[in-house]
């Protein structure tokens, strides 16, 4: 496969930010900006703008953010309080129910 590079002269593909490594160039959008494909640490595959990668704003498919919420969770009571909120608003919303399994564990 030969390196793709942006118009800096900077290589695209091999490229690693953050958690994630581009794979290949998916193409531009209507904005002339770069697309891109990239394969996250945990497995799944993230596609979007290359220049989200460069500055930072985008450093994984989204499996940092889920791993540092249930860390939070287990540490902080006020946190769990409105994850168990937000299940049973989502629980409400699609008709189902939540199974009681002790003070704090819940089975949805």
């Amino acid at each position: 496969m030969t390196p793709t590079y942006d118009t800096r002269g900077k290589q695209v593909v091999g490229a690693v930010h953050g958690r994630l490594t581009v794979t290949r160039e998916v193409g531009r959008d209507t904005n002339s900006k770069i697309i891109v494909e990239a394969v996250c640490e945990c497995g799944k595959t993230w596609t979007g703008e290359l220049a989200t990668l460069r500055i930072g704003r985008t450093k994984s498919c989204g499996c940092f953010k889920r791993e540092f919420d249930t860390a939070r969770a287990m540490t902080n009571e006020v946190y769990r309080r409105r994850i168990r909120k937000r299940k049973a608003a989502y629980l409400k919303r699609h008709g189902l129910t939540v199974l009681a399994l002790g003070d704090n564990d819940e089975l949805w």
